[in-house]
């Protein structure tokens, strides 16, 4: 059964076509592009939405087609609509950030490591791989065939 819509709807349901825009001013069929575009479209329709109920206090039920009054969460069922709402974001965006941050900071460390000990044992160090020099590569070439052997035993 068709609905009818109210005057605003009508009048802006092209509105969502806008989110095609993006695409054919892309240059690039990269998921990037796409993302972006569902983006668009996606946040469209949802400011449309929100607008066209601005002054809604009810809402629809999925048991009964009639209005049923809005059930307010406070407490423990507050606290777990929220963090079943916030968790997507938590880790869409916020996990993978932290990774980010977290890598640079290991890394730079590992750096200042490195270069701490090169400044305190690097002499000494550089001594004792001349002076063995052909007994580390030939230690280094006899563990890289026998990781092979064993690796053809073994698959």
């Amino acid at each position: 059964m068709p609905t009818k819509l109210s005057p605003l709807m009508a009048r802006f349901r092209w509105l969502p076509v806008l989110g095609a825009l993006p695409l054919m001013m892309a240059l690039g069929a990269g998921a990037e592009s796409r993302n972006q575009i569902g983006l668009v479209i996606v946040g469209g329709l949802i400011a449309l939405e929100r607008y066209g109920r601005r002054n809604a206090v009810t809402e629809f039920s999925s048991e009964s087609p009639r209005l049923t009054p809005r059930t307010p969460f406070t407490g423990l069922r507050g606290w777990l609509a929220f963090t079943a709402c916030a968790l997507p974001a938590l880790l869409g965006f916020v996990v993978p950030l932290l990774f980010i941050v977290f890598s640079i900071i290991a890394r730079g460390g590992r750096f200042f490591i490195v270069a701490i000990v090169l400044n305190r044992y690097g002499a000494w160090i550089r001594e004792v791989i001349e002076k063995r020099l052909g007994l580390w590569v030939a230690i280094l070439a006899g563990g890289l065939v026998l990781g092979f052997i064993v690796a053809f035993r073994l698959f």
